[in-house]
This record gives structure tokens, C-alpha cells and sequence, in this order.
């Protein structure tokens, strides 16, 4: 369900708002998402240790990207 979800979402960008490239910021500890986004085509950019701060606790933030 995911996969399609991405794909339509990119299909709504591209046709609106030509664009050229699509970022995402997902947890790390979220492999679930990560995956999803890896089976629609986007590959690692890099990831940006102790970004986000929930629950007393700091969190490493994967950016996924795709150019179209």
C-alpha cells in the first residue's frame, strides 16, 4: 500500500509542480519506511546523526532522495 501511496504522491509533484527531485527524511530506527522508499527507486543521501530530539532521547534521520 505504501509503494503505491509514494508513487502517486510523485505522480501529483511531477504533474503540478514539475519537479525534478524528491527528498524524504525518515527515522533511522524506522526500517520499515526506509525499505518502502528504497523499493520505489530513492537511494540514501546521507543521514544526520542525533537530528531529532523525541521522548528525552536523541534520533538519527535518514534523508532518501529521487530525481525524476
Amino acid at each position: 500500500i505504501f509503494k503505491a501511496t509514494i508513487a502517486r504522491i510523485e505522480e501529483y509533484l511531477k504533474n503540478t509542480y514539475n519537479i525534478k527531485k524528491v527528498l524524504a527524511e525518515i527515522l533511522k530506527s524506522n526500517s520499515g519506511s526506509i525499505q518502502a522508499f528504497s523499493n520505489n527507486g530513492y537511494f540514501l543521501a546521507g543521514t544526520m546523526k542525533n537530528h531529532f530530539y523525541y521522548k528525552s532521547e536523541f534520533h538519527d534521520v535518514c534523508i532518501v532522495e529521487k530525481l525524476f
